[in-house]
């Protein structure tokens, strides 16, 4: 009977040793994979930015050239309208 009381003692500390193990396993690596995932977030968040920086260029771009088409045609309408005898009553 007592043979097998230290048998289970030991047992159960052995069992206690492997959930502390592995229990140091699971930590370990859940610390791995929030490294890993802050990693790849910040990656991502370099990503958009330059996809961001890329888009705000082009959005500029054709920003530039819609005022650029918006003031040329209020000259060709200006002119169409009748501009040039306007110009020449304000200069003559």
């Amino acid at each position: 009977m007592a043979d097998d009381n230290i048998n289970l003692f030991a047992l159960i500390e052995q069992r206690h040793q492997e959930n502390k193990e592995e229990h140091r396993l699971f930590h370990e690596r859940l610390s791995n994979m929030k490294d890993e995932l802050l990693a790849e977030i910040k990656e991502m968040r370099k990503d958009q930015e330059y996809i961001n920086r890329k888009m705000e260029a082009r959005v500029a771009a054709l920003e530039k050239w819609k005022w650029t088409l918006i003031g040329a045609a209020g000259v060709v309408i200006f002119f169409i309208m009748g501009g040039q005898q306007m110009i020449r009553t304000f200069l003559g």
